[in-house]
């Protein structure tokens, strides 16, 4: 009887010897993984959002004036000073894109060793994650704010009401310097067809 035990307490003791809790390393990179989805989610939105408020209609503005909810209400607020907005959501995009690439090249390299391989690690840091992050950081939210602006927009709306404040000190920095920078070097005028042509 005392020999069966003394058995059964060393495989227990061996089964959770084998169920060692996760490295440091581990975490990191579970942490970096989580963090990196999450920052590709909020790229995503953030350009969606871009496309959605400036590709709505006369139409549709009229019908968000018409609605009392609070979301159409924050849209045309944002929209009021449509400079400050695309100056907002090109910050936090920015910011955010700048957080992917340096995560990203931090994650891949703890997962891969490019010690001796440069081109290879051009190759993945830059090329790879450049190519995802305009393809589900750009390209696809873009592509579906143009189906749904408005509802785009609704979902974005109180985000973007929350987000403008931190950005405004920045907005005023670029808006002096533009400004400055106008003044030097003068207006020129610049068609329509001018900017179809660009």
């Amino acid at each position: 009887m005392q020999n069966w035990k003394n058995n059964y307490i060393c495989t227990v003791n061996q089964y959770f010897d084998i169920l060692e809790p996760p490295s440091s390393l581990t975490i990191e990179i579970l942490y970096l993984g989580i963090s990196l989805i999450l920052l590709l989610i909020c790229s995503a939105l953030i350009s969606g959002s871009e496309t959605s408020f400036f590709s709505l209609s006369h139409k549709q503005l009229e019908g968000l004036k018409e609605e009392t909810d609070k979301r159409s209400h924050n849209i045309l607020r944002l929209l009021g000073n449509p400079d400050y907005l695309l100056g907002t959501i090109l910050q936090a995009n920015n910011c955010i894109n700048i957080l992917i690439v340096l995560i990203s090249s931090i994650l891949l390299g703890h997962l891969f060793s490019f010690e001796g391989k440069p081109v290879l690690e051009f190759l993945v840091n830059t090329v790879l994650v450049t190519f995802i992050l305009v393809l589900f950081g750009e390209v696809m939210p873009k592509t579906l704010a143009t189906r749904i602006p408005v509802k785009f927009a609704k979902f974005m709306s109180r985000p973007l009401i929350f987000v403008s404040p931190i950005t405004k000190p920045f907005y005023w920095l670029m808006s002096k310097f533009t400004n400055r920078f106008s003044n030097i070097h003068g207006k020129t005028d610049v068609t329509h067809t001018d900017l179809e042509q660009a």
